[in-house]
């Protein structure tokens, strides 16, 4: 009787999905920002920062300020380190607030403020100083999953005061493969940014001896933000789609050797500002909740017929294959996201 349950239920999942379906399957460290537990890049560094509130064994949030007015060159602290996050007299600040996403489960709204309006650079003018918020593999974040497979997503306002400088906010995504870091970043809101390509979606490209860099307008793609309006707004990114299409335009190059050879080491959001005067230049307040990376499984009735078949018996019980191309509990995850 068991077995004929466990055969039904799973004949009844090919009529539960379309004939091309998309299992998404939570993934990260933290699905979803329920942990409040952020951490600089260096324990021993200066100017590190770390939130223990909600840290276990498990991992962290990872958060990153660097200020340069040339390339590698941090200031006034090292690399990633360049200010003390909610230190005295900084211009950068980052906030907590309990929230509950939209379906009712809790979670944290954290807030990314760069400000250079009400604070002076003490290096001078023409710095731009990055602030993020990421999951990466490298400092206890991840698992991630592999560049042709993931999705990331994020309820995010952005609030922009703009006087003598120029400001972006964006969703970003790095990886690794034939021995070079990959990287994309798109922008959710800019003011007073440059462009450096002609493509109409491409801000600018970037290929060294040790990492390929895209940087995208979100508003030419469908990804944006609008500032100003004190209202959050979800953001989607099917990366694997995008980073396929900077691969077809040789934006990117494909790696030599397979997808399996390839690895996420990052997913974050955050801000930039570009300061032009030491003061009243330009700030970012940025809210980010309901912070979400997915692995995308495509499959087909077909594949789903074809697990039905590949059923075994043993000791009266019925397993599946755990080398399928999807099991039953990422059916299961499927359904679910479907609802």
């Amino acid at each position: 009787m068991k077995n004929v349950f466990f055969i039904s239920f799973f004949i009844s999942l090919l009529f539960l999905f379309p004939r091309n379906s998309l299992a998404s399957i939570p993934s990260g460290w933290d699905y979803n920002l329920t942990k409040r537990c952020a951490k600089s890049v260096d324990p021993q560094g200066q100017n590190y920062f770390e939130d223990l509130t909600d840290c276990s064994m498990n991992g962290n949030w990872t958060v990153a300020v660097e200020s340069e007015k040339t390339l590698s060159a941090s200031c006034p602290g090292p690399p990633n380190q360049s200010f003390l996050i909610n230190g005295v007299n900084s211009p950068v600040k980052l906030d907590w607030l309990s929230h509950i996403d939209e379906l009712g489960r809790n979670n944290w709204s954290i807030n990314l403020n760069n400000d250079f309006i009400h604070n002076t650079h003490p290096c001078g003018a023409g710095h731009w100083t990055w602030y993020v918020l990421m999951d990466n593999v490298l400092s206890t974040g991840g698992s991630l999953p592999r560049p042709d497979k993931i999705t990331s997503s994020a309820t995010i306002s952005v609030t922009h005061i703009v006087h003598n400088g120029a400001i972006r906010a964006l969703i970003s995504w790095q990886g690794w493969w034939d021995g070079k870091a990959r990287a994309i970043e798109i922008y959710l809101v800019k003011a007073n940014w440059g462009d450096n390509h002609p493509d109409p979606d491409i801000i600018n490209v970037l290929n060294t001896s040790y990492l390929q860099a895209v940087d995208i307008d979100g508003s030419a793609i469908g990804i944006s933000i609008t500032p100003n309006t004190g209202n959050s707004q979800t953001v989607s990114v099917n990366w694997y789609q995008i980073i396929t299409n900077l691969i077809s335009r040789g934006l990117l190059t494909a790696p030599s050797a397979g997808w399996e050879n390839t690895a996420t080491s990052a997913v974050s959001v955050g801000n930039e500002v570009n300061n032009w005067t030491d003061t009243d230049a330009a700030l970012v307040d940025m809210w980010v909740t309901n912070f979400r990376v997915e692995q995308a499984d495509r499959f087909t009735v077909g594949d789903l017929k074809s697990l039905l078949s590949n059923y075994q018996k043993n000791d009266d019980k019925f397993y599946m294959p755990r080398d399928s191309k999807i099991n039953l509990l990422d059916a299961v995850f499927a359904i679910k996201h479907q609802e």
